[in-house]
């Protein structure tokens, strides 16, 4: 999920970034116009999208990073609970092996004989 998510954070900017740059383009060629209201308004609405993209920039580059620190949240969470699981395993053999030494010291001899010989088949 989160390398879909960084691929479309990356593909965002990457397309905002030609908007970017299209919009820049738009604005200087409408710079060399003559100044009629026709001019004036393409300018402003070219001025207006290129504020929206790059408002736009910003959030996908925040989002970005907030998808990088989520992963190096998730590894680091991962990697405990990795952790917590080997202890819980090697909680459970103890006691299993616990259960059994137990079960043998309460055992009488004849019948610890009679275990031991039948796990010897």
């Amino acid at each position: 999920m989160f390398i879909a998510t960084f691929f479309f954070f990356q593909t965002a900017m990457s397309d905002l970034q030609r908007m970017k740059a299209t919009a820049i383009a738009l604005e200087k060629q409408a710079a060399e116009l003559s100044p009629d209201e026709e001019t004036l308004s393409l300018s402003n609405d070219t001025l207006s999208a290129k504020k929206d993209i790059l408002h736009l920039l910003q959030e996908a580059e925040t989002g970005l990073i907030a998808v990088q620190a989520a992963q190096g949240t998730l590894s680091e969470q991962e990697a405990q609970l990795q952790k917590l699981m080997n202890l819980l395993a090697s909680a459970e053999a103890w006691v299993v092996s616990a259960r059994q030494i137990l079960d043998c010291e309460a055992m009488p001899g004849s019948q610890l004989v009679h275990q031991i010989q039948a796990h010897q088949v």
